[in-house]
């Protein structure tokens, strides 16, 4: 009887390892953040040692290797993802199709609540006077003061992917891309989509940032052109306009050279989150 329980037990122990053994490193890192979720897995983000500060603490910025799509992040580093409006929780087509080589997204359909497609009478919290034609905006307005998305109200990227992720601000994505920051910014074709690839010495692995373009009314252009970002902040000059981080090609006479700028975009267009999560340094 003992002889029949001791080779249970090690059946027990030799399952267990085999179970452990089959886990790829993707499955065994989805729950070892609480900050992460279990949305995104640790192969999925990537740390520049990009640090910023808010309310007096300090943060390393931590970024996501994919865009974001209504159900995460893409499946590949070179999917465009979804395009959303500014405070828009949703996007506003069925579908779209995307076709290597060609700057405008096609075959669009749009929801039945959305007809037009990208446009001012569709925006999140846009209210038409009764011409029916015009209209202003009834939250994030001057009168109400507020210039940074609520987080938990208007966050896209934090209504989906939960935990600790949002859309990031201005600063983050500018100081990414600064000069001391040691990162290498260059125009590379991945899976066959043009976009910005992000390297720094001493960091494993890369980032890719699709130029996947952008929705006006119901097309989409400059796919495979221009990088356009959405940043959680209003424009501080034209509330009905929001900072965006953009970057493209620009053809020289020599070598083509990566542009990137500080930039910002009508609150109705529809453009694409690169999702962020902030961790407190003094946690680390």
């Amino acid at each position: 009887m003992k002889r029949k329980l001791y080779s249970v037990a090690r059946l027990f122990v030799a399952i267990a390892l085999v179970s452990l053994a089959a886990c790829t490193p993707e499955q065994t890192d989805y729950f070892q953040d609480p900050g992460r979720g279990d949305k995104v897995n640790a192969m999925q983000e990537i740390d520049f040692d990009i640090k910023v500060v808010v309310k007096n603490n300090t943060y390393k910025v931590i970024f996501a290797k994919h865009n974001l799509t209504q159900k995460g992040l893409t499946a590949k580093e070179s999917d465009l993802g979804a395009f959303y409006a500014w405070a828009a929780l949703d996007t506003w087509y069925k579908y779209y199709v995307y076709s290597s080589g060609d700057s405008i997204l096609s075959d669009v359909a749009f929801k039945d609540d959305k007809p037009g497609g990208y446009v001012p009478a569709n925006a999140q919290y846009y209210v038409l006077n009764s011409d029916s034609i015009t209209g202003s905006y009834a939250l994030y307005n001057n009168e109400h003061r507020l210039r940074v998305l609520d987080i938990e109200r208007d966050d896209v990227a934090q209504h989906i992917l939960g935990a600790d992720w949002q859309i990031p601000t201005l600063e983050m994505w500018e100081k990414l891309f600064s000069a001391t920051s040691g990162c290498n910014c260059e125009w590379v074709d991945i899976n066959g989509v043009y976009g910005c690839k992000v390297t720094k010495k001493g960091v494993p692995g890369y980032m890719f940032l699709p130029a996947a373009g952008k929705f006006v009314g119901q097309r989409g252009y400059e796919a495979g052109k221009t990088g356009n970002y959405w940043t959680c902040e209003l424009n501080g000059e034209d509330i009905e306009m929001a900072n965006t981080f953009c970057f493209y090609q620009e053809e020289t006479s020599s070598d083509p050279l990566l542009v990137v700028m500080d930039g910002k975009e009508y609150r109705h267009v529809g453009m694409p989150i690169r999702p962020v999560r902030l961790v407190h340094v003094e946690e680390q």
